[in-house]
């Protein structure tokens, strides 16, 4: 069950021993794992453009790569203000999102997150393969659960810088 799923993460990010960047790793890789997705991100969002800063290993997707805002699916979770899916985007070429085209993304779930008193990004979970069953208000809840884990981390992470 996913609502138990960010238990051991709270573990991780309450822990003053671990440093931020090694919090957000295990966050980021573990919450992939339970959605059974292919990759996770968290993006910075500044203006128009999307930028990478963590990102799962062994995955096209690089920290550092930038996108236009609207061409990933991040930008409409973002104008929504909560958790967005998507399970397939299985429809005619015609109709589908510049995202699909770009790095073929086939299922989504993402959320925006919220650090330093204000909008900061996006925590996302991506995958080529279509999801198998479509997400679930639980799967929506865990995500945006970890999305304010990832927020918490990220303030711990300017702490530490200054």
């Amino acid at each position: 069950m996913r609502d138990t799923g960010t238990q051991p993460l709270w573990k991780i990010v309450e822990d003053p021993n671990l440093p931020a960047k090694d919090k957000l790793s295990y966050i980021l890789l573990r919450a992939t794992r339970v959605l059974d997705q292919q990759v996770g991100l968290i993006s910075q969002v500044e203006k128009n453009t999307y930028r990478v800063i963590f990102v799962t290993e062994n995955t096209p997707i690089h920290a550092g790569q930038e996108f236009v805002l609207g061409d990933t699916y991040c930008g409409i979770a973002m104008r929504q203000g909560q958790v967005m899916s998507v399970d397939t985007m299985r429809v005619p070429r015609r109709y589908r999102h510049p995202c699909h085209e770009l790095v073929q993304v086939e299922a989504y779930i993402g959320v925006p997150v919220y650090a330093n008193s204000g909008l900061f990004g996006t925590l996302n979970f991506i995958s080529a393969r279509q999801h198998t069953t479509p997400f679930t208000d639980s799967d929506r809840a865990f995500v945006d659960r970890v999305g304010a884990m990832v927020g918490e981390v990220l303030d711990q992470w300017t702490a530490q810088a200054s």
